[in-house]
C-alpha cells in the first residue's frame, strides 16, 4: 500500500476558473501548486484510522498519568505508605513508614491541643469571654468579630465539649477509619477501579474517552488546591487580625515562643484541612469514575461493542464496586460531612445574626464571610457527587427497555436474549448513599429548597 501511496501525485494545483466556453489550453494564467508530502497523506485520520490501545499500553497510562501521582499524595499524609508498595515492604521500609503515620498523627493532635489552648474555633475563629469572676462572667457582643480588651481570666466561648474537644473526635476518627481503609483492609481497590475503567473506555473513542476523564480527574484536584489555598489565607488572615490568649491555666511565654506555637498550630491546622480535603477528594474521584463506568457500559452497549453478557457481567462488577463505596468509603465522608455542615450552619447563623450586615464590614467580618464559603462548598461536593452517581445508575437502567423496544443493530440477536438483558437491567437499583441515607437529585433539591426556605424565615424575623 505504502509503495502505491508513493506513485499516486500529491501535487495539488489551483487553477484559475476556466469558462466552459472557452477551451482550457488558451488559458494563459499559470498555476500555483503546492507539493504535499506522502507521509503527511498517511498521518490523516481517513488514511490511518484509530486502533484499540493494547491492554499493556492502557494500564501503562493509568499507572503512570493517575495512580501513582495520587497514591504518593496519600503518602505524604500517610494515608498509604509513603515509601515502595504494599507488595514490596522490607523491615527498614515498614518502619520509616510506621514512624511518619506516626509522626503526622501526633503532629495532627497537636493541632487540636493548640486549638482548644487557645479557644480557636474552625468555624467563628478565635472566641473568647470576658471574666471578672468566677461566677460573673460577662459576655462580649462582638465575641467573634472584634478585638477583646484585657481581661483577669481568659475563658472559651461556647460549650467546652461541642464547640472544642467533639469536633477533633470527628475528625480524628475520620482520619483513622480512612487509614485503616487505604492501609489495613482492601487496599487495591482504587488501583483495580482505576484500571477497570480505563479499560473499559479503551476501545473506538478510547482516547478521547480517557482525556475526558482525566481532565475531569484533574479538576478535582485543582479545586481541592484552591480550597486548600483559601482556607490557609483565611487562618493567617484571621491570626494576623486577631488578638490571641491562652487559657489561664498555662505559664506565660516569651514573644518569640508564642508566635512559633501559632506557626505551628498555624501549620497543623493547615495538615488537618489536607486531611480533610483528600478525604473528600477520594469520595468525589471514586464517584466520577464509577459514573464514567456505567456511562461506558452503555455507550458500548449502544454501539454493539460489548456483548449483552458481557454488559451483565461489568454493572455485576459495578455493584460491587458501588456497595464498597456505600459500606466502606462513605463511613469517613460522613463524619466529616456532619462536620463541615455543622460549620456551614453556625457560619451562617453568624452572618445573619441582627446587625453583622448593618456595621461596618471589617476584617473579622470578611473572614467570617470566607469560612462559610469554604465549610460550604466542601459539605457540597460529596453530595452533588453521590447524586451524580444516582443519576447514571438510574439512566442505564431504561438501557434494556429501549434495546428491547427499539433493537436496531440487534435484529440477530434472539429475542430470549433481549428479555433477560431487559429484566437484569430493570432489577439494578445503584444508589450511592451517605451514612446509610441514599442520596439523589430529588432528596438535595428539598434539603436545598427548605434550608432555602428557612434561611429567608430567619432573615426576615431577625
Amino acid at each position: 500500500m505504502i509503495e502505491m501511496a508513493s506513485n499516486i501525485d500529491t501535487s495539488f494545483c489551483s487553477r484559475a476558473p476556466v469558462s466552459l466556453g472557452r477551451p482550457a489550453a488558451a488559458s494563459n494564467i499559470p498555476e500555483t501548486c503546492e507539493i504535499v508530502e506522502v507521509s503527511e497523506i498517511r498521518d490523516l485520520l481517513e488514511y490511518n484510522p484509530p486502533q484499540p490501545f493494547s491492554t499493556s499500553a492502557v494500564l501503562n497510562y493509568c499507572q503512570r498519568k493517575m495512580i501513582l501521582p495520587y497514591t504518593r499524595l496519600l503518602g505524604l499524609l500517610g494515608l498509604r505508605p509513603l515509601l515502595g508498595d504494599f507488595n514490596d515492604q522490607t523491615l527498614a521500609l515498614s518502619a520509616i513508614n510506621k514512624i511518619h503515620l506516626f509522626f503526622v498523627t501526633c503532629f495532627l493532635i497537636f493541632g487540636y491541643v493548640m486549638q482548644l489552648f487557645t479557644c480557636y474555633r474552625r468555624d467563628t475563629g478565635f472566641s473568647y469571654v470576658k471574666s471578672s469572676g468566677i461566677d460573673n462572667l460577662i459576655q462580649n457582643h462582638h465575641q467573634h468579630l472584634t478585638k477583646l480588651k484585657e481581661t483577669t481570666e481568659t475563658v472559651c466561648d461556647g460549650s467546652l465539649f461541642l464547640c472544642y474537644i467533639l469536633p477533633p473526635l470527628l475528625h480524628l476518627c475520620a482520619f483513622i477509619q480512612t487509614i485503616y481503609l487505604l492501609r489495613i483492609t482492601d487496599n487495591e481497590h482504587l488501583q483495580t477501579l482505576f484500571e477497570k475503567v480505563f479499560l473499559l473506555t479503551s476501545r473506538a473513542r478510547g482516547a478521547k474517552t480517557q482525556r475526558v476523564l482525566l481532565r475531569r480527574l484533574r479538576i478535582h484536584v485543582i479545586l481541592s488546591v484552591i480550597w486548600l489555598l483559601w482556607s490557609l489565607v483565611a487562618q493567617i488572615f484571621l491570626v494576623c487580625t486577631s488578638t490571641i490568649k491562652m487559657v489561664s491555666f498555662l505559664p506565660q511565654m516569651s514573644y518569640v515562643v508564642r508566635n512559633s506555637l501559632m506557626g505551628i498550630m498555624i501549620a497543623s491546622t493547615l495538615c488537618q484541612d489536607v486531611v480533610h480535603c483528600l478525604v473528600v477528594s477520594n469520595y468525589c474521584i471514586e464517584c466520577q469514575l464509577l459514573m464514567s463506568y456505567v456511562s461506558s457500559i452503555s455507550e458500548r452497549v449502544v454501539e454493539k461493542s460489548l456483548s449483552l453478557e458481557v454488559a451483565m457481567k461489568e454493572m455485576l462488577e459495578f455493584e460491587k464496586f458501588l456497595l464498597y463505596l456505600n459500606e466502606n468509603v462513605s463511613p469517613a465522608i460522613g463524619l466529616l460531612l456532619l462536620l463541615s455542615t455543622t460549620r456551614t450552619i453556625v457560619t451562617t447563623l453568624t452572618v445573619i445574626h441582627p446587625g453583622f450586615l448593618y456595621y461596618t464590614i471589617d476584617a473579622h467580618s470578611f473572614i467570617v464571610i470566607m469560612l462559610l464559603i469554604q465549610w460550604a462548598s466542601v459539605s457540597i461536593a460529596p453530595l452533588v457527587s453521590a447524586a451524580y452517581v444516582t443519576a447514571s445508575s438510574r439512566n442505564v437502567r431504561t438501557m434494556g427497555m429501549k434495546i428491547r423496544v427499539r433493537p436496531f443493530g440487534f435484529q440477530d440477536v434472539p429475542a430470549q436474549k433481549l428479555d433477560s438483558f431487559m429484566t437484569f437491567m430493570a432489577c439494578h437499583k445503584g444508589v450511592a448513599k451517605l451514612c446509610f441515607v441514599p442520596i439523589s437529585a430529588g432528596s438535595l433539591g428539598a434539603v436545598v429548597a427548605i434550608a432555602a426556605l428557612i434561611f429567608l424565615i430567619s432573615v426576615n424575623v431577625s
